[in-house]
C-alpha cells in the first residue's frame, strides 16, 4: 500500500459587486456576489506541508474577480450573466486543478459547478470574450 499524504479540500472565498441585466429584467442593476473556489489535493511534502503555493492560487481567483468587479457583466461574459452561467464562467477561466466554484447572490441563491460537469466545449465557449 502506498504511503500517501493526506488529501485536503482547500478553498478561497471573496466578495465583490457587479452589474447586469437579463432578458426578463432589462433594467441594469447591481448584485453583491460571494465566490468560493476550491480544489482537493494531496499535501505536498516539498512545499512544507501545503497543497499548493497559496499566493499563486489566491491570485488566480483575484485576477478573475478584477475582470468583473464593478463591471457590467453583459459586456464581459460571453453568455447571459445568470448566476449559473457566471459560476461556469469562473470555473472555465481558472486553471484545471480547480475542482469547483460556488457562487452566491440574489438573496441567498447558490450555484455550484464542479470541474467534472463542465465539458471542453463549454470551457472554450466561456473563455471567448475575456481572452
Amino acid at each position: 500500500m502506498k504511503n500517501s499524504w493526506p488529501k485536503v479540500d482547500v478553498s478561497f472565498s471573496r466578495s465583490f459587486e457587479a452589474d447586469h441585466s437579463l432578458p426578463w429584467q432589462k433594467e441594469r442593476h447591481t448584485h453583491k456576489y460571494f465566490i468560493e473556489a476550491g480544489y482537493l489535493r494531496e499535501v505536498n511534502p516539498h512545499l512544507d506541508g501545503v497543497t499548493r503555493v497559496m499566493r499563486v492560487s489566491v491570485s488566480q481567483v483575484d485576477d478573475l474577480i478584477d475582470k468583473v468587479k464593478n463591471k457590467y457583466l453583459n459586456e464581459v461574459l460571453p453568455c447571459f450573466p445568470t448566476l449559473e452561467m457566471f459560476a461556469c464562467w469562473f470555473l472555465a477561466n481558472l486553471p484545471n486543478y480547480w475542482d469547483y466554484v460556488i457562487l452566491k447572490s440574489y438573496d441567498g441563491m447558490t450555484a455550484r459547478i464542479d470541474r467534472h460537469y463542465i465539458t471542453n466545449y463549454w470551457i472554450d465557449k466561456l473563455n471567448a470574450r475575456i481572452n
